[in-house]
Parts: structure tokens; C-alpha cells; sequence
């Protein structure tokens, strides 16, 4: 499980969870990568709204 509390949030806002099994900062598209030794993830959105 992951927590995390978000402050001073003044507007509705989503957010969405990336990652990868490497160290580089964004997908390269060049398509030469394993699959499994290139490994990223996407999350579905979670929205927040301010009441």
C-alpha cells in the first residue's frame, strides 16, 4: 500500500502513477527492448475533488 497526503490543493485534480524497471527518465521508442528487462507501468488516473 501506498499513501500519500497531498497540501494545500486549491483545485479538482487527478493523478496517475508511472514507472519502469530502469533508470531512464522516459520510454525510449526505438522498440530493441526486452520486454521484461524494460519493464514500464502506467496506473489509471485517481481524481481528487476539493469540497
Amino acid at each position: 500500500m501506498i499513501r500519500h497526503t497531498l497540501r494545500d490543493v486549491q483545485t479538482d485534480l487527478y493523478a496517475r502513477v508511472r514507472g519502469t524497471g530502469t533508470d531512464e527518465a522516459e520510454p525510449l521508442a526505438d522498440g530493441k527492448e526486452s520486454p521484461w528487462e524494460d519493464l514500464w507501468f502506467y496506473s489509471n488516473p485517481v481524481f481528487v475533488q476539493v469540497r
